[in-house]
């Protein structure tokens, strides 16, 4: 049970833009109804505000939390299993019960994406590299701890954490990792060669680098375009924080509950 909530606690929700996320409206009378306090803003006011917990509905919004940086307990609403989503239909009690203080917490891992020139951003999925134009070919090697681990010639290549491993890597090809395992999967995106590796490496210092000068190349962070590469440029990929999740009698996920650490 984590007892940093309480029946008057203040609980952020995240003023979801996504056309497909749960209803905000909703979730904030589900706040109030249990006794709290509802705050809705954007993931960025809320990451600074006195709040006990933030729900976080649709992953537009989580991935936006992740990025500002958030530091309480997340209650994700209608978003990837992996990451012990709440049923939007379930998502009433859920509340009732981070307000009451009841909620057991796990965490998902995140990454400090740090490309040429921008600065670090932190991401709970996926990197990917891709070139910009469409059926253009790159090459790119992926180091981890300083080594070689291997090149590839693609359209691109993206490195997944374990909830990243079941979204767009696992489509091409990755293999689905288990949370808390310290591993990232790397899958190359419509490769050259018709049997091209992928890898899993451990997530504590991995590189990718671009290696061809045939046109830019996009790095993309969980949803978002971060900024365009060219040849020799490297991103660095380390852990960052973990994310808190709050975890209620709604929340599901793929994985078995001995896989959890709470």
């Amino acid at each position: 049970m984590d007892e940093s909530t309480t029946a008057d606690a203040v609980v952020g929700i995240v003023d979801a833009t996504d056309a497909d996320a749960p209803d905000v409206a909703a979730l904030a009378t589900a706040v109030r109804r249990a006794g709290g306090t509802a705050v809705v803003a954007d993931a960025s006011r809320l990451a600074n505000a006195d709040v006990d917990a933030v729900v976080s509905p649709g992953d537009r919004a989580l991935y936006d939390v992740v990025r500002a940086r958030t530091n309480v307990p997340v209650l994700p609403v209608g978003t990837d299993p992996s990451t012990r989503s709440v049923p939007p239909a379930d998502a009433a009690d859920a509340i009732a019960t981070v307000v009451a203080g009841e909620h057991d917490a796990t965490t998902r891992t995140t990454l400090a994406v740090d490309p040429p020139g921008v600065g670090v951003v932190r991401t709970l999925a996926d990197v990917t590299l891709v070139t910009t134009e469409p059926a253009r070919i790159s090459e790119y090697t992926l180091t981890a701890d300083d080594r070689v681990v291997g090149r590839v010639r693609a359209d691109g290549v993206v490195l997944a954490t374990p909830v990243g491993s079941q979204g767009y890597a696992r489509a091409a090809g990755s293999h689905v990792l288990a949370p808390h395992t310290g591993v990232l999967a790397a899958v190359p995106i419509a490769p050259f060669a018709t049997n091209a590796d992928d890898w899993v490496v451990p997530h504590d210092d991995v590189a990718l680098t671009v290696e061809r000068d045939e046109g830019d190349v996009s790095l993309r962070v969980d949803d978002a375009h971060v900024t365009r590469l060219g040849h020799d440029d490297v991103v660095h990929v380390a852990p960052d924080d973990p994310l808190t999740v709050a975890v209620t009698p709604q929340s599901t996920g793929p994985w078995p509950h001995a896989l959890e650490k709470h």
